[in-house]
């Protein structure tokens, strides 16, 4: 079945690393963005400011904006907002959970959430309560789109990664193979002028999760599965004192969502 977790080594090695901005020399900070542009990194240093707070959650992966245009080397889209049923402020239950946000407008919850009621915490933030599901969101068909030529270019590559079997069989076997063939670094540069993820699969020994969501879904797509990429967060690990699962600002993450069964299903090709 598809990767919906994230093992221990992963969050010790590969979680990062979007909207990255200059911190000072050369060095660069890693946060949350809704747009996404492979590229080079380098150095980076690890903000540890707290952006979500879960009591509880059976993935990781909280989903900030998801991202199904692809341009010119460049992934854009919108807030991921989940479905909201008012149950009425707090409410209640055994399968209820409570999500802290620091975000105007993202909600970071994992894939099939759903919203029963919001509300402010005493120092402003957002107090999400909600309850998790299979995913069900609808079909979006922008999520099969490919310029021809990059369908052409890519497709040779996705049918050797994929081999056979139905939809879920062949993106997972992608996704291992892809992980496999190509190692986590943030050392990457692409020269002017050049696709970045296509340079990353065509000639580069590695690189680092926007590469490896870039090139997955752009696989995918080029043998006919619906996916986008996903920006958000990692839940790393827990607060001593209050028992919730955090995610810091450092936590960024880029990984792929899948559409089979009725439903889009998180994925992660970084090794």
């Amino acid at each position: 079945m598809l990767r919906t977790l994230l093992t221990a080594a992963l969050i010790g090695s590969s979680v990062a690393l979007l909207g990255s901005v200059s911190a000072g020399g050369d060095v660069r900070e890693i946060g949350f963005a809704e747009s996404m542009s492979p590229r080079a990194l380098g150095p980076i240093r690890r903000d540890m400011t707290v952006v979500a707070e879960l009591d509880s959650s059976s993935s990781r992966y909280l989903r900030g904006a998801t991202l199904s245009d692809y341009r010119d080397g460049r992934w854009s889209g919108s807030i991921a907002r989940p479905p909201v049923h008012s149950a009425g402020a707090r409410a209640a239950g055994d399968k209820t959970r409570v999500a802290i946000v620091d975000h105007p407008e993202a909600y970071f919850l994992p894939a099939g959430a759903v919203v029963e009621a919001e509300e402010r915490d005493h120092e402003g933030r957002r107090v999400l309560y909600f309850r998790e599901g299979e995913p069900r969101e609808g079909f979006d068909s922008r999520d099969l789109e490919i310029a021809d030529e990059l369908r052409e270019r890519l497709r040779p590559i996705a049918e050797r990664l994929a081999g056979g079997g139905d939809a879920r069989e062949r993106a997972e076997r992608l996704r291992v193979r892809l992980a496999s063939e190509k190692r986590y670094q943030l050392d990457f540069t692409a020269p002017p002028g050049v696709d970045a993820t296509v340079y990353f699969l065509e000639e580069a020994e590695g690189g680092h999760c926007e590469l490896f969501a870039s090139a997955y879904v752009l696989l995918l797509r080029s043998i006919g599965i619906p996916a986008r990429v996903v920006t958000g967060y990692v839940l790393s690990d827990e607060d001593a004192s209050s028992g919730r699962w955090l995610a810091r600002k450092g936590d960024a993450h880029a990984w792929a969502e899948v559409y089979v069964d009725g439903g889009y299903h998180p994925a992660d090709p970084t090794p």
